[in-house]
């Protein structure tokens, strides 16, 4: 029986995938090919059945449609600049969210990720960089693959890293520009005004004070104090 309508007599026994089920009877899926009762291309999902005793008594089947797998993941919502593929074992691509792409960065097939740490890089369209990783939907008959341009994906890195290294420099920078300010404000001022008094009184000037003491801390008062009570003396 089928959903659609299909000749008399069909022999699934010489379908390509059918000496496959017989020999690993698990439930597999096929490469692409062209559905005899949809006239599309097709991936066929097969489970083998089996009598009481073990025997082998059949098979269930789906055919999936290719088209419908390519328009879902095109309509699927995914991060900026993303590409998702579905492939076989072959390495062949079944459906994808950007073919174009899809066939360049997924060309070294599922097998690419196993010997790294479960990533690759691979060039795309355009000679850009794409970072990609791929992993088995059901065994190893079907894998899918996610992509992303490196630029995208480690753009957040590089920021970071360079917030990392720029933000110690910047917190020193504004430490020493407030050590300065603040030496230059509270110390360093009040010590040339007091120096220029000093000199005035080595060339005996005695008449002059240190008048503009008033914003200066209490030490330099106290201090400016001491060499007014020296000239008076």
């Amino acid at each position: 029986c089928a959903a659609l309508m299909l000749p008399q007599g069909v022999n699934m026994a010489d379908r390509p995938w059918w000496p496959e089920l017989l020999a690993r009877r698990l439930f597999i899926l096929s490469q692409p090919l062209y559905g005899t009762a949809s006239q599309r291309q097709v991936i066929i999902g097969a489970l083998p059945l089996f009598t009481e005793t073990g025997g082998f008594d059949g098979a269930l089947t789906i055919a999936i449609d290719i088209h419908w797998l390519d328009s879902l993941l095109r309509d699927r919502e995914l991060p900026d600049g993303a590409v998702v593929a579905l492939f076989d074992r072959s390495g062949a691509i079944i459906a994808s969210s950007d073919a174009e792409v899809a066939k360049f960065v997924f060309a070294s097939g599922p097998g690419a990720t196993e010997s790294t740490e479960g990533y690759a890089k691979a060039a795309g369209p355009n000679g850009d960089v794409w970072v990609f990783s791929t992993a088995p939907l059901i065994r190893r008959d079907t894998f899918v693959g996610f992509a992303l341009p490196e630029s995208i994906l480690f753009g957040c890195t590089y920021i970071h890293v360079a917030t990392d290294l720029l933000l110690p420099i910047l917190m020193l920078g504004l430490a020493s520009f407030a050590i300065w300010y603040a030496a230059d404000r509270y110390v360093v001022r009040w010590l040339v005004y007091l120096q220029r008094i000093a000199h005035a009184y080595a060339r005996g000037r005695y008449a002059i004070r240190p008048t503009a003491l008033q914003d200066a801390p209490r030490e330099f008062r106290a201090l400016g104090a001491s060499f007014a009570a020296m000239a008076d003396a």
